[in-house]
């Protein structure tokens, strides 16, 4: 019997003892191609075009003009710029600036093209 255990336990140590090397197939590396494309777009400018309504240009800032409600105060050529409203047509411009001109007999129509003035004629016929 002492046998057959030291048999059995003999076979067991043997069993264990075999390493079994399982081989595997070689990976194959696969090297990704950059897909990235660059696209150039030409960006497009809007010019926009409005018209307001200038109410007085000074060489030095006045609070009363700055103080109104909707006005755009620019600095242009040494002097500080106070102009009302914001029209996409000369006739709706003109209209408002006969609205104010009891308050303000000085007011006259600027056309502005991407926030730089030009001239009445040129905004018109463009």
């Amino acid at each position: 019997m002492k046998k057959s255990w030291l048999l059995l336990i003999g076979l067991v140590f043997i069993t264990c003892n075999t390493s079994e090397v399982k081989k595997t197939a070689p990976l194959e590396v696969v090297k990704a191609k950059d897909t990235t494309q660059v696209v150039k777009a030409d960006v497009v400018k809007k010019e926009t075009l409005v018209f307001k309504v200038q109410i007085a240009a000074l060489k030095m800032p006045n609070k009363r003009f700055s103080k109104l409600e909707g006005t755009a105060v620019t600095q242009e050529n040494g002097l500080t710029k106070y102009r009302l409203g914001s029209f996409n047509s000369y006739s709706e411009a003109r209209k408002f600036r006969n609205s104010i001109r009891s308050t303000y007999r000085d007011a006259f129509v600027v056309a502005l093209k991407n926030e730089v003035p030009v001239s009445i004629l040129e905004a018109i016929t463009d």
